[in-house]
């Protein structure tokens, strides 16, 4: 069943329970790491307070609750610290920022405290930096009784997020009365001097530079869904593998069985295969070099990391290699694509761990940086792709890690106390799927990672789930994480994560989806629906790597929804093509105007110049993967869906066990024309339903010929036309797919007060405008925007054109766009 890989053997393999072990602290186990962790906050809702910076850590601020006139008596004071993840390997991920190092909370009947009570004081010495813990201090309750107003007041402060000021930073304060936070939801007021009263863009981190980083209302806001904390430890998620009941598959994708004629895909596929061979960090000695240092063998003495290199994940390099290597492979032979694979694969398996541990890091730095997800994750989708390629020892050195990693002490930890420690879900589900899972793999995520009221809100269409994500980063990543909870329902057939799938999709797809098909969301800045900005932070092809993973879940349950196959098909036209930098690199955003993202080796490692960015990760993973698209197979063995148009073959087995050939010829998108031919080893007819994709972006329905005689086979826009007849070799199908040039307008943050911005559209095709500036207006000699079709002069090259008027500009497909300045919004305003 595709990627469901042999989930009968999964059920089949007995389960395995956690094996009791002597309780240990967490910093036995990782040291840095610490209990009560406060979760990140990242959302706009759940943004952390801020004072204005200063350059001398002895200044005074304050920030003060109005309780109420009738307040409860207080008990305790819960102080929760600014906390950011910190991606670099030299500290634990969570760092407490602007904590003061002296403060002390006061109580008053008056909000101007000219007779204040003392209630926690720790001016009279530097404090200890409570890192990402949330402190939770005893008051003596007749000390408050009566008192309307608190205080906290920081009396030498912290250092700032930019590490050269100054500031007070907290997170939340709360004011428990017989266990209730009477300070939820209440007034807050600042000092006048150095205080940040409301939403205030503060612009001083590089992370966040982009977002209102102050809010100081979110000091009383309500808690967070699931609590403020790290823990989740939710036994009672669990659904016993007895009362599985896996949803009925109606197609599933070809892992084998695709043969690529020339066309874009097998272009792509080409690229991807010299990208690979020729990257400066592929030799095998620099893919293994992270697990032999771990396995304390020798290594080579000096990696000479390209400028902007990520190489604070260890181990990810070799993901990475594996990712697009196991993928190509799997279509089109290369010897050396293979001996390094095989040789990589290799080292793995002599540098495990007799316990199973087989990642590129100590264990002890499972909570490093982006370990515990992003280089697990990594690393269990190629080696699961790799042992689809033949080579079973890639399953058997997951199976043992899985078994050590499924009895990990610090499981109920991993979430939210590592960096977007949920991306991490995919890896145990896929693994679960895996000729070598077990129903534990599942449970694990039941247990410590499944998020109810993310479920929930999802099921109710609540786009708050998506662009107010409360934990971690409201991300393009939320979509793998939703590719768990697609693989939970493929297991389990829980209606409920069925419910939530489809709710997630559809608020994604009418909010978060740019005209073109790119992810209008990216971790950081805000992205409220609907909001579409156009440059910058936009487009990250991991997004549209997981968007497409996510829709081939849904195409195998429901496979006559056509827009699942609509959405995949933009996604690798208008993205995973259009991040492609030949054979010499992966771009990670998908810029829709100005200048895209290419490496510039000069420029930072916060700049064009990242190598070994997630989005290399997954765009080679996704490129070495673009055959399995192009059809599907009817799990009844009726037949086939042709999904994506491109010159490819495809050989599946009939009922009555023949073997069947369908060939298709085309040069789409730059040719509309497209011919296929049937073949089987069988001299009678064989029975085969053959369902032709009618792409939603159709001008006009599509006739079909059979063995070149005109049909009332009609398709309509948006739909699957079934072909059901009794097939003889050499029968053939042709038709013309129905693309035209189409505008659709541009609606969102980057509009232009008084004009209209428009994408020109070729079929599934976005067009860019070459030598453009972003806000390029052009006048349309005509009645109406669309007349701009009208203008359009071939160049000879096919769909490049030129513009009358407008000699520097050259229409063409975005993806073809190179180093020059573009927009693919321009400003079309009608001449009067």
């Amino acid at each position: 069943m595709a990627r469901l890989l042999c989930f009968a053997l999964a059920l089949a393999l007995p389960l395995r329970v956690l094996a009791a072990s002597p309780k240990k602290n967490v910093t036995d186990i990782v040291p840095g790491l610490y209990e009560n962790q406060m979760a990140f906050t990242a959302a706009s809702w759940y943004l952390p307070y801020q004072s204005k910076l200063t350059d001398t850590e002895n200044a005074t601020t304050w920030v003060q609750i109005d309780l109420g006139s009738n307040a409860s008596p207080v008990e305790q004071v819960q102080i929760y610290p600014l906390v950011q993840p910190h991606y670099w390997p030299e500290t634990m991920p969570y760092v407490s920022f602007a904590f003061p190092s002296r403060w002390k909370v006061e109580a008053d009947d008056t909000d101007s405290f000219n007779n204040p009570t003392m209630l926690i004081d720790r001016t009279g010495e530097d404090q200890p930096n409570p890192r990402d813990t949330i402190q939770t201090i005893p008051v003596d309750r007749k000390q408050s009784a009566g008192r309307r107003y608190l205080r906290f007041t920081a009396t030498k402060l912290g250092i700032s997020i930019d590490g050269q000021h100054y500031q007070l930073g907290l997170s939340k304060l709360s004011a428990l009365s017989d266990g209730t936070d009477i300070a939820e939801g209440k007034e807050v007021a600042v000092d006048s001097a150095l205080g940040n009263s409301g939403v205030v863009n503060l612009g001083s981190d590089p992370y966040n530079a982009d977002l209102p980083i102050s809010n100081s209302s979110a000091l009383t806001r309500p808690p967070r869904a699931m609590g403020e904390g790290v823990i989740t430890d939710n036994p009672e998620n669990v659904i016993d593998p007895k009362d599985w009941n896996p949803p009925q598959l109606l197609a599933s994708t070809p892992l084998s069985g695709v043969k690529l004629g020339d066309g874009v895909i097998k272009t792509a596929m080409v690229d991807n295969i010299g990208y690979l061979l020729n990257d400066s960090m592929g030799s095998v000695d620099k893919l293994v070099h992270d697990f032999l240092a771990r396995a304390g063998k020798p290594t080579p003495s000096n990696l000479n990391y390209p400028v902007g290199y990520w190489a604070q994940y260890q181990g990810s390099n070799a993901a990475r290699f594996l990712m697009g290597a196991s993928n190509t492979l799997r279509w089109i032979d290369n010897d050396e694509l293979r001996s390094r694979m095989e040789a990589v694969v290799a080292t793995i398996a002599e540098c495990a761990e007799p316990d199973g541990f087989i990642m590129g890091y100590p264990q002890d730095q499972m909570f490093l940086g982006e370990h515990a997800a992003y280089t697990r994750a990594w690393l269990t989708h190629g080696l699961i792709d790799t042992g689809l390629t033949g080579i079973k020892k890639a399953f058997t050195l997951l199976r043992g890690y899985y078994d050590w990693y499924n009895k990990y002490p610090l499981l109920k930890h991993l979430m939210r106390g590592s960096v977007q420690g949920a991306q991490g879900m995919v890896a145990n589900t896929l693994m679960a799927l895996s000729p070598v899972g077990t129903p534990r793999d599942a449970n694990v995520v039941q247990q410590y990672f499944q998020m109810n009221f993310w479920r929930d809100g999802l099921a109710a269409r609540d786009p708050s789930m998506i662009w107010q994500y409360p934990y971690d980063h409201p991300h393009t990543y939320l979509s793998t994480n939703m590719e768990a909870y697609a693989d939970l329902y493929l297991l389990t057939g829980d209606q409920r994560y069925h419910d939530m799938l489809l709710g997630y999709w559809e608020l994604f797809y009418k909010h978060w989806i740019h005209i073109g098909g790119s992810t209008a969301i990216v971790e950081f800045g805000q992205y409220p629906p609907d909001s579409y900005r156009l440059d910058g932070l936009t487009g990250e092809l991991c997004g549209n790597s997981f968007w497409i993973r996510l829709n081939q879940r849904l195409h195998w349950l429901d496979p006559d929804n056509e827009a699942y196959t609509n959405q995949i098909e933009q996604s690798v036209y208008n993205v995973v093509l259009a991040n492609q930098n030949g054979d010499k690199g992966i771009i990670y955003h998908a810029h829709l105007v100005g200048q895209k993202d290419f490496e510039d080796p000069a420029v930072s490692a916060y700049g064009n110049g990242m190598i070994n960015t997630c989005c290399e990760g997954q765009g080679t993973r996704t490129l070495g993967s673009l055959a399995e698209f192009i059809f599907s197979r009817a799990n009844d063995r009726s037949g086939i869906y042709v999904n994506l148009f491109d010159t490819a073959a495809i050989t599946w087995s009939t009922p009555d066990n023949h073997n069947a050939t369908l060939s298709m010829k085309t040069q789409f998108p730059f040719h509309n024309d497209v011919h296929m031919t049937f073949a089987s080893s069988s001299e009678s007819p064989v029975r085969a339903n053959i369902r032709i994709r009618v792409p939603s972006w159709a001008a006009r329905p599509m006739q079909l010929s059979i063995n070149h005689s005109n049909t009332t086979i009609t398709g309509y826009p948006g739909s699957y036309l079934s072909v059901d007849r009794k097939w003889s070799s050499g029968d053939t199908v042709s038709f013309i797919l129905p693309a035209e040039y189409h505008l659709e307008k541009y609606t969102g943050e980057y509009e232009i007060p008084g004009h209209s911005r428009y994408a020109l559209e070729y079929g599934p095709v976005l067009m860019g405008f070459a030598g453009a500036l972003s806000n390029a207006s052009i006048s349309v000699s005509g009645s109406k925007p669309s007349s701009l079709i009208d203008m359009l002069q071939g160049s000879g090259q096919p769909l490049h054109s030129s513009i009358p008027g407008y000699d520097s500009y050259e229409v063409m497909p975005y993806w073809q766009i190179g180093h020059q300045n573009f927009t693919c919004f321009p400003v079309l305003d009608v001449a009067s």
